[in-house]
């Protein structure tokens, strides 16, 4: 089997919709209204500052763990985890022992930019791009967002954003200004979003619905033409909606997971054609419940599909096609596993865990064993 690369991918939302600015190559917040946008035909600058805004103490740990993800902070690897306390926090890696004052958010991803690390923080009233390293900021999006993802155009680094009211906004990393917006001609709900090159093609999966009716469905979009291409994908049940994406490379090609209530589906995102039948996480009473998380991995000797699991039961490394399970890590967290991300050290292929009791675990895919004990825990 050849390289596994693996791609930071965010889960965010996005609904179908006509571009109504030009694209040169082309887990939710609470709902505020939008600042209103300067009348000028100039591109918007989002307002930038130099420092960050001082966090309120809450501990050392998280209440609840929602996002994690790998980055690189002075040159040396860490782990980066958002909590529900508000906080986004920083730790070396492997000690997993804090190695910066935290910033603020409860939901993050991480990007490179020439280089560098750089996180994008979320919280109820929108959301900003740090320069890790610095601490600068380096975009401010002024208004909520349900879910956001990283992309590229025409190979410039953008971020996706998308709010509760079908809007989708682009933003162009290298100048830090507004690059374009998406109508997507609905109020629907964002709930994922998730880009990629399939083939020359840079694509935009964008997952739609409200809880609670049957408008769950996941759309494409060919960015260089803004438009939509092909059907849209279905949950395969009623009143549920996709509300997580992620894009991976296997074998050379892209492959689309997408997790609701009703299973974790794939879906070869060139051909858009199905990869072996839904995996469910059905309990033993017969209850189905949605994989609270998951990610693509590579254990050293295969590509693998990581599921986290609710009640402190196992991850479970699977087969990405078929979904049949390869192998077991005893997992630490009491409840369930709420963020995963995969990553390398020091040449070995890592995985991050993060629970709702507000701890963060490291994990050797290759010997499937934790490394070091778990970052604390926030206040109860």
């Amino acid at each position: 089997m050849p390289g596994f690369p693996l791609l930071r991918s965010i889960v965010i939302i996005l609904v179908a919709g006509l571009c109504t600015a030009d694209l040169t190559g082309c887990s939710p917040a609470v709902e505020a209204p939008d600042r209103a946008h300067p009348s000028s035909s100039q591109p918007e600058k989002s307002p930038a500052s130099s420092s960050v805004p001082a966090p309120t103490p809450t501990g050392e740990g998280h209440t609840d763990v929602p996002s994690v993800a790998f980055g690189r902070l002075r040159g040396r690897q860490v782990a980066v985890t958002a909590g529900a306390e508000g906080r986004v926090r920083i730790w070396w890696l492997p000690a997993l022992e804090p190695a910066a004052d935290p910033l603020p958010g409860n939901r993050a991803a991480v990007v490179e930019l020439d280089g560098r690390s750089a996180v994008f923080a979320a919280d109820r009233l929108g959301g900003r791009l740090w320069d890790l390293d610095t601490r600068r900021e380096l975009l401010h999006v002024p208004a909520p967002v349900s879910a956001f993802a990283f992309g590229r155009l025409r190979g410039s680094p953008v971020l996706f954003t998308g709010d509760r009211r079908g809007r989708v906004k682009i933003w162009d990393l290298t100048s830090g200004t507004l690059a374009g917006s998406l109508n997507t001609g609905t109020d629907l709900r964002i709930t994922a979003l998730a880009s990629a090159q399939a083939g020359s093609r840079p694509i935009l999966v964008v997952a739609i619905g409200n809880h609670g009716d049957d408008s769950g469905h996941a759309q494409f979009w060919d960015l260089a033409t803004r438009r939509r291409t092909g059907a849209a994908l279905l949950t395969g049940g009623e009143a549920e909606s996709f509300d997580q994406l992620q894009i991976t490379p296997l074998d050379g090609r892209p492959i689309l997971a997408a997790g609701s209530m009703y299973g974790l589906k794939r879906w070869d995102l060139e051909s858009r054609y199905g990869l072996g039948p839904s995996i469910e996480n059905r309990q033993e009473d017969g209850r189905l419940f949605a994989f609270p998380s998951f990610t693509m991995a590579f254990d050293g000797r295969r590509p693998v599909l990581v599921t986290g699991q609710f009640s402190g039961a196992p991850l479970q490394l699977r087969d990405p096609i078929n979904g049949s399970v390869l192998a077991e890590l005893a997992v630490q967290h009491q409840g369930a596993v709420t963020a995963l991300a995969a990553g390398t050290l020091d040449g070995d292929q890592m995985l991050l865990s993060g629970g709702d009791d507000g701890a963060v675990r490291l994990w050797n895919l290759r010997t499937r064993k934790q490394i070091g004990g778990p970052t604390p825990s926030g206040p109860s």
